[in-house]
């Protein structure tokens, strides 16, 4: 009886000493459409720019610097985040197999028509937004041709 015991608080005690490295954490799939898996890497690289914010503010440890309200604030956004990764993936998946993938032509038109929105609403000049685009890792080009190579 005292053996049993024993084991099971150093096997209690003992899950509680392994913990995974960053590393291990961003490669952790958290979905799964088809043959694409979603990490959390693929989640937190949308949301970058927060995540620089909280680490300019709170540090590089930021998730255990931030109080319990702003936890459930992070993991509310990437739950969304993921929702979002999911149908994205769903919808390109669907799309692929029923043959309603645009062409490039048509993909390179629209991205110029919804540059050309943005510019004029936000008042912009193209500088500026390839900036923004670049600071939130959304290169138009960088994504265009990654698409193209994937789906096209």
């Amino acid at each position: 009886m005292a053996a049993a015991i024993t084991t099971m608080a150093f096997s209690i005690t003992g899950c509680k000493m392994i913990e995974k490295t960053p590393e291990a954490i961003q490669k952790t799939v958290l979905a799964k459409v088809g043959d694409e898996k979603i990490t959390m890497a693929d989640v937190d690289s949308e949301l970058q720019a927060d995540i620089d914010y909280l680490i300019e503010t709170y540090g590089e440890d930021y998730e255990n610097n931030i109080d319990d309200s702003l936890k459930e604030q992070l993991k509310t956004v990437r739950t969304q985040v993921l929702e979002q990764l999911v149908d994205d993936k769903v919808l390109i998946t669907k799309g692929t197999e029923l043959g309603y993938m645009p062409s490039d032509d048509e993909l390179a038109t629209a991205i110029e028509e919804e540059k050309a929105k943005f510019v004029e609403a936000w008042m912009v000049g193209e500088d500026w937004l390839k900036e923004a685009l670049e600071y939130y890792g959304m290169s138009e080009w960088k994504n265009f041709n990654s698409f193209v190579e994937k789906y096209g």
